[in-house]
């Protein structure tokens, strides 16, 4: 299944991206891209990772979370993304997938040392196509430059270019199952 040309529109692209990753052996390919993380020394040193919560065909990253780290995950908010420990109650949302309760406090993401980045697919420079919120973006755009974000893919989903915008920020390495690049 070859993926939109680059001039496409998002909407062409996340359809193409959904039905590829439909495709795909998620499982393994989370469990893969797990041991790559878990072999990378960035990965390794940090303390305060922001994850997420794995939701429809996204690679799952869950089991990294028992590693003795802070982890924090996103609470989608009317105004944006909330960072939240993860501890403690998830709820569902709206949408289906599983995020911290309201009362969960907030975190200030300024303290995260890195962000594990979902995404239906990514491009060479780190362009991350999402579902068309921007929340991610939004999120990124916010954290100090020292933070390590880190977008998570399967080989079949990065792409040599995809549609951008001033507004989207890109990440600084790209985890998937042959590896850690950085961009």
């Amino acid at each position: 299944m070859e993926p939109p040309a680059p001039h496409e529109s998002k909407a062409q692209w996340r359809r193409w991206a959904q039905a590829r990753r439909g495709s795909l052996d998620t499982v393994q390919l989370s469990q893969a891209v797990s041991a790559q993380l878990r072999a990378w020394l960035p990965f390794r040193a940090a303390r305060h990772v922001l994850s997420y919560l794995a939701f429809g065909s996204e690679l799952d990253l869950s089991a990294l979370h028992a590693l003795d780290k802070c982890w924090y995950v996103t609470r989608t908010d009317p105004e944006g993304l909330t960072v939240c420990l993860l501890t403690g109650e998830l709820v569902p949302h709206r949408y289906g997938y599983l995020q911290p309760a309201t009362q969960a406090p907030a975190m200030n993401p300024a303290g995260l040392e890195l962000v594990l980045v979902p995404g239906l697919c990514f491009d060479a420079a780190g362009h991350r196509l999402g579902y068309g919120k921007g929340y991610y973006d939004r999120l990124l755009a916010q954290l100090p430059e020292r933070v390590l974000t880190v977008g998570i893919t399967a080989e079949a989903l990065l792409v040599p270019l995809l549609p951008h915008s001033e507004r989207d920020v890109a990440v600084k390495f790209l985890a998937s199952e042959a590896g850690i690049r950085t961009i």
